[in-house]
């Protein structure tokens, strides 16, 4: 008996400290919202903040070629008058970025879940009908957003206030 207290009692240590993330989980400041293996063997994934804001993409309007549909890194850096960067980096540092249309379906299609979670800790809650700036452009006036009340990318005028939702990888 005090033998297969023993074994649970490991067995339960081991499965804590390699604890899997899930997605809706808080991690890192922000809540999970989509996990991979790497090639290293761990767990990675991307996490949504708990914060946003209503900012412009960019003012005034220029081309910066933030084009990317995957890497929004990238198109993040690329970005300059941008009241939606400033905030980004004055309130999560650098590690935290403006996300893809990609990044940003995913949200969406694991809203409910994240809405749980934010909820829970009193955080401000996507929006079912809003609409959220991605890291990408369509030229020099125009930047693509995700209507959160059908699914779709638009894109629409750089200087418009619409919600900035910051994500980063770990």
């Amino acid at each position: 008996m005090k033998k297969i207290l023993v074994l649970l009692l490991l067995s339960m240590a081991a499965h804590l400290s390699g604890q899997e993330l899930k997605i809706g989980d808080e991690h890192l400041n922000g809540i999970v919202f989509y996990l991979y293996k790497g090639e290293d063997g761990k767990q990675h994934g991307l996490i949504v903040s708990t914060k946003e804001a209503q900012l412009q993409w960019q003012n005034p309007v220029s081309l910066v070629n933030a084009s990317s549909t995957v890497d929004g890194p990238d198109n993040y850096k690329l970005m300059t008058n941008s009241p939606a960067k400033d905030w980004i980096i004055s309130n999560f540092g650098t590690e935290w970025y403006l996300p893809t249309l990609n990044e940003l379906s995913l949200i969406w299609v694991a809203r409910f879940t994240l809405n749980e979670t934010l909820e829970k800790g009193n955080h401000t809650l996507l929006s079912e009908d809003g609409y959220y700036w991605s890291s990408r452009e369509r030229g020099e006036r125009f930047a693509y957003f995700f209507n959160f009340e059908d699914g779709d990318p638009y894109a629409y005028s750089k200087t418009v206030y619409y919600s900035v939702r910051p994500v980063r990888a770990f």
